[in-house]
């Protein structure tokens, strides 16, 4: 209700800066009509509100031309619910800095625990944090200018995906006019567009310069939803290897989360932009962007996380208090650019991946390992790109070894192979047994696993083969040979063995024992006896064989429970 005493001081401010020709009241509000000789006046209403705010009063406009004014006591301030927004901060700032290691430890490999936790972040959390923080400092300066208050945004945390999926404005104090709503919103969109992309190109760099040491990250130009525009614009001059560094990957997030921040919804910064331009009407694109949004979201669930948290403040957009405002060049300039920025950097799916498709073939699947004689594994594999676009593929172990991966390229272009050289460090695998992991490679949606084995054994001198252990030999392809696995000092406890041939995949050979009753043609790895065999102290079991093709290493290992063993290593003899 106003009192008289603040009637009489809205009269006095109106009649200073206005003449007045009509004025009409009631409990609750004063309105004058007056006749605006500076049409559309921003600087007049300025002085107005600051020369009634003092009393508990503001003022808006309710024609177009301004020449109807009313006046009436400011709203009481709801509950701030600081606290609520102060758990969003940090679980987006918890969001963002798991995100930053998962990338950061995929992108580099084998690295440190705190290495890691350092580089993501100086390299990803940091420059992610400039973004939005720099957004904010800029809508800080520009409301203090305009003489408003700032209010803690609401941050939107994505868990699934990059961390954040931006921030809502939650201006609790009215725009003066449209002008002011343009700068409050367009400005900091511009900031974090071009602090984006200057993360993006410098990184980009860094990735020509010093590429990562192991292709063990998915490409995200491949794997994401990249703007086409903005490539246009960016790797046309800067082209990517296809994996991108931590720092242009932060760059890249920064683009994206500020195109969310520009749809026309709400009190996003797009939402105040359109209502600037559009005024009521600016409702309608709101209505259509939660609807897009909510569709997207069956796709990619985090976009129902950011329009939940858009309807929980409503659909319609802040409207300035002196209406009567219009837009110059350079306001509307700025808002075309806000809105530019929504079409170049936004992507429906964040996350999107190409139909991907390759064919994974391991030359082997086992190796032996000796105890004590050297703490690296070697496999060797190819990818066949079997799809329509260039991939630089992702390469995973489980459980959990350091490995190493090298190759010619990083990256596969439609229809050719490459060949993958991969050193595993198996300095951690103290006990002799059989240790199973699961290699994958995965580009975009598409994933392969191969299994592989590794027999850690010890060699004995109480096993042979053909008197020595080690046993070394050159055989040619296409003739017998006859080779004897002997045990000289283990007893009946210790006398149960497996003879395994370990071969490449598509080495061929053919046994020939008696105790099979037929001559047997493999090819790569094998058991060379059926199930475990029970070999007496000083007696041996004779394998007579044949390499069908031709082969690098040929590899024959007899064990027995607690992995003792011999090992025969062939090699193809070139004359």
């Amino acid at each position: 209700m106003l009192k008289e005493k603040q009637k009489a001081a809205a009269r006095d401010a109106v009649t200073h800066f206005y003449k007045v020709i009509e004025e009409s009241s009631d409990s609750d509000s004063i309105t004058f009509k007056v006749e605006n000789n500076e049409l559309f006046s921003e600087s007049t209403f300025n002085d107005l509100l600051n020369a009634i705010s003092s009393q508990g009063l503001v003022a808006f406009t309710s024609d177009r031309d301004g020449s109807e004014i009313v006046i009436l006591p400011k709203l009481t301030q709801v509950k701030d619910m600081f606290h609520y927004r102060l758990i969003l901060f940090i679980l987006t700032f918890i969001a963002i800095f798991y995100f930053g290691y998962e990338y950061v430890s995929s992108y580099y490999g084998n690295t440190s625990f705190l290495w890691t936790i350092e580089n993501s972040a100086m390299f990803y959390v940091l420059p992610v944090w400039t973004i939005l923080i720099s957004k904010e400092f800029s809508k800080f300066i520009i409301l203090a200018r305009n003489r408003q208050t700032y209010s803690f945004p609401i941050f939107i945390p994505d868990p699934i995906g990059m961390g954040t999926m931006g921030l809502i404005n939650t201006n609790r104090h009215n725009f003066t006019s449209k002008r002011s709503m343009v700068a409050f919103s367009g400005i900091p969109l511009l900031i974090g567009f071009a602090i984006s992309a200057i993360f993006l190109m410098a990184g980009s760099l860094q990735t020509i310069i010093s590429p990562p040491a192991n292709p063990v990250v998915s490409s995200v130009l491949g794997g994401s939803g990249t703007p086409v525009i903005f490539q246009i614009l960016i790797y046309l001059f800067i082209p990517s290897n296809g994996i991108l560094d931590p720092l242009a990957f932060a760059g890249w997030v920064g683009l994206i989360v500020n195109s969310f921040s520009a749809l026309p919804l709400g009190y996003m910064d797009g939402g105040i932009l359109a209502s600037a331009l559009f005024g009521k009407k600016a409702i309608i694109l709101s209505y259509i962007s939660i609807i897009a949004i909510i569709l997207l979201g069956i796709a990619y669930p985090a976009w129902i996380v950011l329009a939940v948290f858009v309807l929980l403040f409503g659909l319609r957009g802040p409207e300035p208090l002196n209406n009567a405002s219009i837009l110059g060049k350079k306001s509307k300039t700025i808002a075309a650019a806000g809105f530019a920025i929504l079409i170049i950097g936004l992507v429906p799916l964040p996350y999107h991946a190409p139909n991907t498709q390759f064919q994974m073939d391991m030359a082997q699947n086992q190796v032996v390992i000796v105890n004590g004689t050297g703490n690296m594994a070697n496999f060797n594999m190819s990818l066949t790109n079997l799809g329509s676009s260039v991939i630089s593929p992702a390469f995973k172990v489980l459980p959990t070894i350091s490995f190493s991966v090298e190759s010619v390229n990083r990256s596969i272009s439609p229809g050719m192979s490459m060949k993958y050289d991969m050193e595993f460090n198996t300095s951690s695998l103290r006990k002799d047994g059989i240790y199973d992991y699961n290699l994958s490679a995965t580009s975009g949606t598409f994933s392969q696993t191969a299994e592989l084995e590794m027999i850690m054994v010890n060699i004995s001198s109480s096993l042979n083969f053909n008197t020595s252990n080690p046993f070394d030999k050159n055989v040619s392809v296409g003739k017998i040979f006859k080779i004897d696995f002997t045990n000289t000092g283990f007893s009946e406890n210790n006398s149960t063995f497996t003879i395994l041939s370990i071969g490449e995949k598509n080495f061929s050979y053919t046994l020939y024992t008696d105790s099979m009753q037929a001559n047997i043609t493999m090819r790569g790895t094998h058991q060379l006896t059926l199930g475990k065999i029970t070999l007496p102290e000083g007696e041996s079991y004779s394998l007579d064989l044949e390499a069908r093709t031709n082969f690098t290493t040929w590899t024959i290992v007899g064990y027995n429970d607690n992995f003792q063993a011999a090992i025969a290593v062939l090699r193809e003899s070139k004359t």
